[in-house]
């Protein structure tokens, strides 16, 4: 299915508006989150080195939702 001028003409701009916002919301609250995350930087012993590495991907996945989420903030916005 293609996307044309035409359907894009119809688009209610509020909804549009709403998309955008919605979207620049999920990406500040991915951010909050990652930033929010622990970092135990004095805990050791078993598995210590497992929990940080499995925290530190959780905090990229975050900044990758916050970074698609600003993309399509923005590509909302341009509209």
């Amino acid at each position: 299915m293609s996307l044309t001028v035409e359907d894009v003409q119809r688009w209610d701009p509020g909804a549009v508006r709403a998309v955008a916002d919605a979207a620049r919301q999920r990406a500040q609250v991915s951010l909050d989150t990652a930033d929010s995350l622990p970092t135990f930087p004095d805990w050791t012993g078993p598995g210590s080195e497992e929990a940080k590495r499995a925290l530190e991907q959780t905090r990229q996945a975050l900044r990758g939702d916050a970074d698609a989420a600003a993309g399509r903030h923005r590509g909302a916005r341009a509209r």
